[in-house]
């Protein structure tokens, strides 16, 4: 028998629905969860917008990926001699709000 009721979100602390069946995981349905997972391959790490960074493509990263990836993109930028926009874009803003999240 399973039982839909209100529980906790582990990522956002809100209210939210959930489905309860004995012997089994409780499941957390749907409920616009503000929190967001890191969008690299094979990272568990999720949690509110103002702990992830938000890289201009859209793409939402633990401060650890978006270091790695930010380095990834100046990198590939690099070789292929690409927009230099870009390349300012991610060294003016991306790439001080991954820092601030690392502790000096």
């Amino acid at each position: 028998m399973s039982v839909k009721t209100l529980g906790r979100c582990p990522e956002c602390g809100e209210a939210a629905p959930i489905l309860a069946i004995r012997g089994k995981p409780t499941e957390i349905l749907e409920h616009g969860c503000r929190a967001r997972a890191c969008e690299s391959s094979g990272c568990l790490v999720s949690r509110l917008p103002e702990e992830m960074i938000q890289f201009p493509s859209g793409g939402w990263y633990c401060p650890s990926h978006a270091l790695l990836t930010a380095a990834c993109e100046l990198v590939a930028l690099h070789q292929v001699g690409d927009s230099q926009a870009a390349a300012a874009k991610l060294l003016e803003k991306t790439l001080p709000a991954i820092l601030d999240r690392f502790p000096s």
